[in-house]
């Protein structure tokens, strides 16, 4: 698998950008729904999952059939989940205590950011083991039914249903990470034109756009809006477009950087939290929302730099 990585040079850069964008949507600041930091929070930050989604997708589906390659990716994102997990139970503990509602979060929810790493192991176990002929439909079924069960559309079928009292969240491996690791194995041997993707990526993305807004009208600013119908058509032509895109640099310092920054994220912004409520200073005030930003980013990567030389970085990054 690591040879297939290494092709994606645009892949590469794509990832880190991402990267840098998600935390925007978790550090704790009281923004104006009209203000920049909202627009990329909605419209830009939120691709940025469903692409990692998609890019394992596509870096994993020439493996399937080799279940020695699959086992080997299963068991580092099981170690970089189980360690990250490890590292923040202090934390964890103290929010939510030892019990029914601490395990309903480790399971079901996983904080800290790391249910993307649930997820992961959850749709490449699903991806694994169903016959490849089966995998759009049964993609676009589950995404389907996660659309139903989300936050951004559970008003078509009443609101909140047992299943939210059971399983917290829809966003999770089976109705979102699935789905959208399905789009990166259909974009693997596909290609297009660079200007017809370019086109075809700014007409979805006002398609997308649009939805957003009107979700953000219907369901109001308080509700989790990650599933989007026109998402994973956004988020295919992106991969298209990056897949095709090979710059001359060279990226493989990028890939453990904007894994730094994804599971270190949790641990900078409470951190940078807690030293702002020391000092009594106001957390959302602009000056230290772009100080925690700074933190989130820099800090990371430099403590990757610092460390690359030792093995340590291939299993904790």
């Amino acid at each position: 698998m690591r040879n297939d990585i290494r092709v994606y040079r645009g892949i590469d850069v794509g990832k880190l950008l991402f990267a840098c964008l998600i935390p925007i949507l978790h550090i704790p600041f009281s923004v104006s729904t009209d203000g920049i930091i909202f627009l990329i929070q909605q419209y830009i930050s939120r691709l940025g999952v469903p692409f990692f989604y998609a890019t394992s997708g596509l870096l994993l589906s020439n493996n399937l059939n080799n279940w020695k390659n699959v086992r080997k990716y299963l068991m580092r994102i099981g170690f970089l989940l189980v360690f990250w997990v490890l590292i923040y139970m202090p934390i964890f503990i103290h929010q939510y205590g030892v019990g029914v509602v601490f395990f309903q979060q480790i399971l079901c929810k996983t904080p800290g950011y790391l249910w993307y790493l649930t997820g992961l192991l959850v749709a490449t176990i699903l991806m694994s083991v169903v016959p490849r002929k089966y995998h759009v439909c049964l993609a676009a079924i589950l995404y389907i039914v996660g659309i139903l069960l989300s936050e951004s559309y559970s008003w078509i079928i009443g609101g909140r249903n047992i299943y939210h009292t059971l399983f917290l969240t829809s966003r999770n491996g089976l109705f979102f990470g699935f789905p959208f690791m399905i789009i990166g194995e259909i974009a693997v041997d596909r290609n297009i034109k660079m200007w017809l993707g370019g086109g075809t990526l700014l007409l979805v993305s006002i398609i997308y756009t649009a939805e957003v807004t009107f979700i953000g009208n219907r369901v109001g600013t308080n509700n989790d809006r990650s599933f989007y119908v026109v998402m994973p058509l956004v988020v295919y032509y992106i991969l298209l477009f990056l897949k095709q895109w090979n710059p001359n640099i060279e990226t493989v310092h990028m890939r453990k950087i904007s894994t730094a920054i994804y599971v270190m994220q949790f641990g900078m912004i409470t951190m940078c939290s807690a030293a702002f409520n020391r000092l009594g200073f106001d957390y959302p005030d602009i000056a230290n929302y772009l100080i925690t930003y700074v933190v989130v980013i820099v800090l990371p990567a430099l403590i990757y730099i610092a460390l690359r030389k030792y093995r340590v970085t291939k299993y904790i990054f």
